[in-house]
């Protein structure tokens, strides 16, 4: 049969994205998924076209929300269940010279270890991952931010954020 390699073994196909890229790459997707569940558009930058520290636009009926997404296995503190994630310099340089209104969303997708991001069992796909947000203000120059377990990232999240652009805009809900 033409194909068949024999009784060996097949070689494992080697990934063509570091364990870094991979981790990037999910945690935008994870933040795309969550988007479309909730019925808003979500878009990134072009590949090489990342030099505003904005990974994300979430488009929203009265205006667009700016999210930095960061994906990590670190784990909670016990006792504050906090995750401290570093701000860089050159995130809040760019914002400021952009003249971002409103925050930045910083987005974390906490996931366990690469082999057990997804499980794909015969009746549905299990995503092992959860996401906490932040709201940063472009205007300040914190060397980290606190991301709260009780801020996990939701539809309920997203329409809030929503809402927050319309009041921006109008004064008052519709």
């Amino acid at each position: 049969m033409a194909g068949i390699i024999g009784d060996d073994a097949m070689p494992s196909p080697a990934p063509t994205m570091s364990l870094s890229a991979a981790q990037g790459r999910f945690g935008v997707d994870y933040l795309q998924l969550a988007c479309s569940h909730a019925g808003f558009g979500c878009s990134e930058p072009r590949p090489g076209e990342d030099v505003r520290a904005i990974d994300a636009t979430i488009g929203f009926e009265y205006g667009d929300a700016h999210v930095q997404v960061k994906c990590t296995t670190k784990t909670f503190s016990p006792k504050r269940q906090t995750i401290r994630i570093p701000v860089e310099e050159e995130w809040v340089a760019s914002w400021q010279k952009l003249r971002v209104r409103g925050p930045v969303y910083l987005v974390v997708v906490q996931v366990p270890e690469q082999a057990k991001w997804i499980d794909y069992p015969a009746s549905h796909t299990l995503v092992a991952a959860t996401a906490y947000w932040a709201a940063m203000d472009p205007s300040t120059t914190p060397k980290s931010l606190v991301v709260h377990r009780n801020q996990q990232l939701t539809v309920e999240t997203l329409r809030d954020w929503a809402l927050e652009r319309q009041l921006a805009v109008n004064g008052k809900a519709a």
